[in-house]
């Protein structure tokens, strides 16, 4: 009788084992599925203010030139080297932290933001600085086309699209 009972007793300590064990593995799981979904959130954050980063250099950039076309005073495109650089920055981050598992198309989407800065940066800069560089009205009627301003609303609507994907 005692050894039965010892038997029934260790049997009801190896069962008790198990459950213990399977509850914190349950425990542990869930606890990693959780710290994987404020990862997540936080990437998600991460990479919404760093595309609003984006616009706000943008405009950055536009003020400068703004700046520079009114007066002709080369100061104000002192701070474009600056913009461009933390603008690459920004882009390469971005790669690193997507693209995300559930979004296939934020890789093409950063590539899209990303050309249309730098056409902007590479091909609508430099011709009116050098249009201001040579004549004040020059430089007024290209900017009087409204070329720069598509640009920079294309590269806006660019980045509020990707914004409401990431959101």
């Amino acid at each position: 009788m005692v050894t039965s009972l010892a038997r029934r007793f260790t049997v009801l300590v190896a069962i008790l084992a198990a459950l213990v064990v399977g509850l914190v593995t349950v425990l542990v799981l869930q606890g990693r599925s959780a710290t994987a979904s404020l990862v997540a959130g936080q990437r998600d954050s991460v990479v919404v203010a760093l595309t609003h980063r984006q616009e706000t250099r943008l405009l950055d950039l536009a003020a400068a030139l703004r700046g520079f076309v009114i007066t002709g005073d080369v100061g104000f495109l002192a701070p474009l080297p600056t913009i461009q650089q933390a603008l690459r920055a920004d882009f390469a981050r971005l790669r690193i932290l997507e693209p995300r598992a559930t979004n296939a198309d934020a890789t093409d989407d950063i590539d899209r933001i990303s050309a249309l800065l730098d056409s902007f940066t590479a091909e609508w800069l430099p011709r009116v600085i050098g249009a201001r560089k040579r004549d004040a009205g020059e430089a007024i009627r290209l900017v009087g086309t409204g070329e720069g301003e598509q640009r920079a609303d294309a590269i806006r609507a660019e980045i509020g699209a990707f914004i409401a994907v990431e959101s």
